[in-house]
């Protein structure tokens, strides 16, 4: 592939973390969701074949957000597009495997958070 150019990067996104708390009946709800890390990406809608193959597997996907390598992002955190007052879950995370230069998130838009 080629190299990414940072032009492309154009979007600044937050990645946030849940704080879980656990309620007074023992579950574990997500209090809040805090700032991990600001970022610049790209934020690119999926094909319809990209989205058939994934509503197979786990679920509905519908951008795929590419950003530089950072360690430490996990599944359960959200990514916050404030620009735009949109909010997506991260359904699968995929590294550049040769450089570790690259990260491609694979996302679904939440319609409605609460």
């Amino acid at each position: 592939g080629e190299p990414m150019r940072s032009g492309r990067l154009r979007h600044e996104l937050e990645i946030r973390r849940p704080e879980r708390t656990v309620n007074e009946y023992g579950e574990p709800s997500v209090r809040e969701w805090t700032l991990f890390l600001r970022t610049r990406a790209a934020i690119l809608p999926v094909s319809a074949s990209e989205q058939e193959k994934f509503a197979k597997l786990q679920g509905e996907l519908t951008h795929s957000v590419v950003m530089r390598y950072r360690p430490g992002i996990q599944p359960d955190m959200r990514i916050v597009w404030p620009a735009e007052s949109r909010t997506f879950e991260i359904i699968e995370i995929k590294q550049d495997p040769t450089f570790r230069r690259d990260l491609v998130l694979k996302v679904s838009e939440l319609v409605e958070v609460k």
